[in-house]
């Protein structure tokens, strides 16, 4: 025997990790199954060295497989999040990917596309560098933190390391983990224009670039961004590069609309008007809302004056008058701020009455004008007056139902002093019955038109549902002013006379109702007068007479400023010069404070593209129609970018995912059953907007949800309905392709008694070639008995199409026999509204029912507003249900209608 020499052991020992080595790549090529079946057959110490190859794997293997892995499980892996990794997987493989993702909010974009996976495609490759760009370097940091910190924790295990000389959370390189040498690889994060020279980049994700309101009005600095992104982004990229682009107001704040109300901004809709700044920043006007949009769950801050507040979230901007040094501002020094960059003691312009524009109707609901007295006298009813019914007989003998009461003011203070007597004259000059002080000490008059009227407008109610009359809101400021003042005389106390101070007078008002009081704020916040906020106090017990228990109530109370058109804010103007004492207010921020997470809100107003907000003046979140967003999607390379669509509840048969229709995105998180609460919780128009990201607004048009949630019926509970007509119209759009609509191809049918059922919708992007085939199919699979086709444009053509594919069908034995159905050309004579509106009028009487569901067809219907471009499934629908409504088709039943409402609406 002999012993082998030193040379012998060390070539031995080399041969023996060359031999591992190539069994562990050979292992790593191997399906998953197979390697399963090797490690089960594997030595305990051979097991322990796959376990350790099976975790590189995993590391490797995708973004989301590497947070799981380095998580322990706390990041989930989804199958949406599954197509943002392929995207990676992809951009690692050295392929060229533009893409946009959009998604429902809690669903794991941001964690998945701006940091796992640019950590793990640095992890890949990390010779290779990746840009972050955003309007400010604040936003794309905060991704850039995330990833640098991440590197320190999970290094060893991804086999990165940060360069000891550059480690800045905005901009880092990598090192060899090894030997701590600088690698090529690394990561810039800046805002939009700075901080990308000198280095290029293999991926480059950018979020949120425009900077401020004064880049996005002005063309030259539209351009300048464009030049940005085409010359400088674009050319720091590699050859090969990849982009990824991610794309308020909280929904109960209100916004004063044009005809001087304050509407909650989740009920503003394209057509409505509201209070605007003007161009020159100097008055108020009225503009036109062109779109309304839910912006998203965001993080919001409430911002505050002495008197206002509005929640926002951080990006939404406001009109604020600032200069760079110590010297106060002018007019000229306006800056739209956002949110997040406000500072206390900025000065915001806030508004202060209504528009020279501001159109009033100075009448009560019966058309009877109203002055002043009146208006005072309607207030001060407002706090110390009421409406009764009543069913005696006056001394006369005539009946009478109501009478009109004022309570009489047992104040001794001088400014209550001709009160009564002010009232009492008041309620003369307008009742047509005797006024006349009872036994109970109070002013009434028995008058029975006045009263009726009187109660409509809520006199009747008590202290607790007592509002503002509806028609307060449609009077002139000088009428408002009148009823707050009235009101304030009822059931206030004068706190300062004005006679020392500039102000005026002011009055503190308690009441037992807190929605009354903010109700009178916002009518304050539209005729001149300075309201402060509602105060609630604790709660407290008392005795009311002739109650036999005790009654615990709250106290609220607002203080009105009634001064004259101050110039108020022109102490922090340079040189005092303000120029609308009548309009606007300057005022400072006492505070911005964080606030929870919540639905946001915005408006695109046409023209002059701001709003006012609680009193604050703001602009739209959305700076302009061409931001980098619209550039990108108009531009010659629209085609090349990938738009991941993924809707909560599937809503479309090419779902990226492949899920069938009505099934849920992250089912493990959030199934059906959660998702339909949340449907209900949040509402129809927050859901189809926030979660199947469709922001616009729903339930303002022709049609309404009700009338198709209500009546829609199961696919089971329809195997009973017996059907005396079917028919399949076709809307073609001419073409296939992104240039082209869809081709509307929907299937209905009606009953002997007058029911309409929406039976399929098959509508698609199709060509020429092949809509026909799928609308014959439809009708074979339907047995129709007709098919309908639009003849405005190209309707020869049309109907060829459906001839040809019909004999198509009838060579490939697909017809089985059946006839061909009737082709029946129709011709839009009559305006869309004019064609859609009768159908609309036979969902609303519960006539149509949608069989299952059909989310695009209903989206389209329920977000369908005349002067819209009418949209193709809608259009085939409304041609359908006319053809088997309309008195001249084939007789079908008893049900006829006899105004002839359908003829000639097509």
């Amino acid at each position: 025997m002999t012993t082998p020499t030193r040379p012998d052991l060390d070539h031995a020992v080399v041969s023996e990790a060359e031999e591992t080595l190539r069994l562990i790549a050979t292992y790593r090529r191997m399906p998953r199954v197979e390697r399963r079946r090797i490690a089960r057959r594997a030595s305990p110490e051979m097991r322990a060295a796959l376990a350790e190859v099976e975790y590189a794997i995993a590391l490797e293997r995708s973004p989301g497989s590497m947070a799981v892995t380095l998580t322990d499980g706390l990041e989930m892996q989804a199958p949406h999040l599954a197509l943002i990794d392929r995207l990676f997987q992809r951009m690692a493989r050295g392929e060229s990917i533009k893409a946009l993702i959009t998604m429902p909010p809690r669903h794991g974009k941001s964690q998945r596309a701006a940091r796992w996976a640019p950590l793990w495609y640095l992890a890949r490759h990390p010779d290779h560098r990746i840009m972050i760009a955003s309007y400010g370097a604040d936003l794309a940091e905060e991704h850039s933190r995330w990833i640098r910190d991440a590197i320190n924790t999970y290094g060893p295990q991804i086999g990165l390391a940060l360069h000891a000389g550059s480690k800045a959370a905005a901009r880092f390189d990598l090192a060899d983990p090894a030997t701590g040498a600088r690698l090529r690889g690394g990561l810039v994060a800046a805002g939009v224009g700075g901080g990308l020279t000198g280095k290029g980049a293999h991926l480059a994700i950018v979020d949120d670039p425009i900077k401020d309101a004064a880049d996005a009005e002005s063309p030259t600095l539209r351009r300048r961004l464009w030049s940005w992104w085409t010359a400088v982004l674009n050319t720091r990229l590699e050859p090969e590069g990849s982009i990824l682009v991610i794309q308020c107001i909280v929904a109960s704040m209100r916004v004063l609309t044009g005809e001087g109300r304050w509407v909650p901004i989740v009920d503003m809709k394209p057509g409505d008007t509201v209070v605007s700044l003007n161009a020159d920043h100097t008055a108020l006007t009225t503009a036109k809302i062109i779109g309304q949009r839910l912006s998203g769950h965001d993080e919001t801050l409430t911002v505050k004056t002495d008197r206002l507040a509005l929640q926002v979230n951080p990006r939404h901007p406001f009109a604020v008058l600032r200069r760079g040094s110590e010297i106060r501002p002018d007019t000229s020094d306006l800056h739209w701020v956002r949110a997040r960059d406000l500072k206390v003691g900025d000065i915001v312009i806030t508004a202060k009455s209504m528009p020279d524009d501001y159109v009033s109707a100075d009448v009560l609901p019966d058309g009877t004008e109203v002055d002043e007295q009146r208006a005072w006298l309607l207030g001060y009813m407002t706090g110390d007056g009421w409406v009764t019914r009543h069913k005696r007989v006056n001394q006369q003998g005539q009946p009478y139902s109501y009478a009109v009461c004022i309570a009489r003011t047992r104040s001794k203070k001088e400014h209550k002093a001709d009160t009564d007597t002010r009232a009492r004259e008041a309620l003369e000059a307008w009742s047509t019955s005797r006024v006349y002080e009872t036994s109970g000490g109070y002013w009434r008059t028995d008058w029975a038109a006045g009263g009726r009227l009187l109660h409509q407008m809520g006199y009747g109610k008590g202290a607790r549902s007592k509002q503002i009359p509806d028609c307060v809101w449609g009077w002139s400021p000088a009428l408002r002013r009148a009823y707050l003042k009235g009101y304030a005389e009822a059931d206030g106390s004068l706190q300062c006379t004005g006679k020392v101070r500039e102000s005026g007078p002011v009055w503190r008002i308690g009441s037992v109702s807190q929605t009354l009081l903010e109700e009178v704020r916002y009518l304050a916040l539209t005729c001149g007068i300075r309201p402060t906020t509602v105060y609630v106090d604790r709660p407290r017990t008392y005795q009311p007479p002739h109650s036999p228990t005790p009654v615990e109530t709250i106290l609220c109370s607002i203080g009105l400023s009634f001064g004259p058109d101050l110039a108020e804010g022109r102490g922090l103007l340079r040189g005092g010069n303000h120029p609308n004492a009548q309009q606007i207010r300057y005022e400072r921020i006492r505070a911005v404070d964080p606030g929870p997470t919540v639905p946001v809100y915005d408006l695109a107003v046409a023209g002059t593209e701001n709003f006012v907000a609680e009193g604050f003046v703001v602009h739209n979140t959305r700076w302009h129609e061409q931001d980098l967003a619209g550039k990108i999607l108009e531009g010659q390379d629209a085609d090349d970018w990938i738009r991941l669509d993924l809707p909560a509840i599937c809503d479309s048969e090419d779902d990226p995912l492949g899920r069938p229709l009505g099934s849920a995105l992250w089912p493990q998180r959030y199934n059906r059953r959660t998702l339909t609460k949340r449907r209900t919780a949040v509402g129809e128009r927050v859901w189809w907007s926030l979660y199947q990201q469709k922001p616009r607004p729903l339930e303002g048009g022709v049609w309404q949800w009700p009338w198709i949630t209500d009546n829609r019926i199961s696919p089971v509970a329809f195997k009973g309905v017996d059907l005396s007509r079917i028919v399949v119209a076709v809307d073609h759009a001419g073409g296939a392709g992104d240039g082209h609509d869809d081709v509307g191809i929907v299937g209905a049918g009606r009953t002997s008694a007058g029911e309409y059922y929406v039976l399929a919708d098959k509508s698609e992007n199709l060509g020429a070639d092949t809509w026909g085939l799928k609308a014959c199919r439809l009708v074979i699979e339907l047995q129709a008995d007709a098919v309908i086709i639009e003849d405005n444009f190209g309707g020869d053509m049309a109907e060829q199409i459906i001839i040809q594919a019909w004999q198509q069908l009838e060579r490939d034995g697909e017809t089985k026999g059946m006839l061909r159905p009737a082709i029946i050309p129709v011709h839009a004579q009559q305006g869309k509204r004019l064609r859609a509106e009768p159908i609309a009028q036979l969902y609303a009487q519960g006539l149509v029912h949608h069989v299952g569901e059909f989310p695009r067809l209903e989206g389209q219907l329920v977000t369908w507003m005349p002067g819209m471009d009418s949209p193709d499934r809608m259009d085939a629908l409304v041609h359908a249900l006319t053809e088997l409504a309309d008195p001249a088709a084939v007789p079908v039943g008893t049900s006829q209608y006899g105004d002839r409402r359908l003829a000639g609406r097509r």
